[in-house]
């Protein structure tokens, strides 16, 4: 019998790492991330020698890690005039003949070159599939001569659930709009904008023109958002908004008519 009431009781032990790797993955996804707990795994380079590692925690595959104390992981020297890339690595491994499961930091040494450096390759490994050896890739360092440069995050950073559902609001002042705003309604990385306004002046035939007024942070895109504003006498016109909120507006839209917002965004 294949199905199995995971949280259910059954009088002998029956959940086991492929339980929670199974319905970790469907309820937060297939990859390997940072979770959002103490010093999130952050990296400094100690020496030119040890690269330290601070607390925080994760999932490789779906299943779930932690580092409760700053770890220290040696990097071999650099060589005059050449380059070199090393990655700090999470190592699953299984025992095949216990099954006993661990999990490490481990350094994965790049190839030295006289030209740019390429990261070294990262062994496949798929843990759900039995496999006994997985990684994955949290620091690249690049290493210059005998001198590491600064580490480079690899991994993708999973936000709490707190933080996917918080809620927060201000209100904005659209171009042409004075004394009328719009909602920006930010609940975890998204955007979006509710309300209506009216102009204090005709807009017509605008082409991306830019504006003096900008999208306060917080409630910024990640690349670039759109709101689209539509009159109750069919005008539309539209701001678009940078990342840095910077705006720009094209179309038309005229004095004594109101104008309904709509537009939403990954927010930065």
């Amino acid at each position: 019998m294949t199905m199995e009431l995971v949280d259910g009781r059954k009088g002998e032990p029956h959940i086991d790492s492929t339980d929670m790797g199974i319905l970790h993955q469907a309820l937060y996804g297939k990859g390997s991330y940072v979770l959002d707990w103490g010093q999130d795994l952050g990296c400094v380079m100690s020496d030119a020698n040890h690269a330290v590692v601070g607390t925080g925690c994760g999932m490789i595959q779906g299943l779930c890690f932690t580092v409760t104390g700053s770890e220290t992981i040696q990097i071999d020297s650099g060589s005059q005039s050449q380059q070199r890339n090393d990655l700090i690595c999470v190592h699953y491994h299984r025992d095949s003949s216990t099954n006993v499961e661990s999990v490490e930091l481990k350094v994965l040494k790049g190839t030295a070159t006289s030209g740019t450096a390429s990261d070294p390759s990262v062994p496949d490994g798929t843990i759900l599939e039995e496999a006994t050896d997985a990684y994955m890739p949290l620091w690249r360092i690049p290493i210059t001569g005998i001198t590491p440069g600064t580490p480079v995050s690899l991994f993708e950073t999973l936000p709490s659930l707190r933080d996917s559902v918080t809620r927060t609001q201000t209100t904005w002042q659209p171009p042409y709009s004075s004394g009328s705003r719009i909602g920006l309604v930010r609940a975890g990385n998204t955007v979006t904008t509710s309300g209506s306004i009216s102009l204090n002046n005709d807009l017509v035939g605008a082409t991306n023109v830019h504006a003096s007024e900008i999208v306060p942070e917080g409630y910024r895109p990640l690349d670039a958002g759109t709101i689209i504003f539509t009159g109750n006498n069919s005008d539309i016109w539209s701001v678009r908004v940078g990342s840095d909120g910077s705006c720009m507006f094209s179309g038309s839209g005229h004095r004594g008519y109101f104008f309904t917002a709509f537009g939403a965004w990954v927010a930065a």
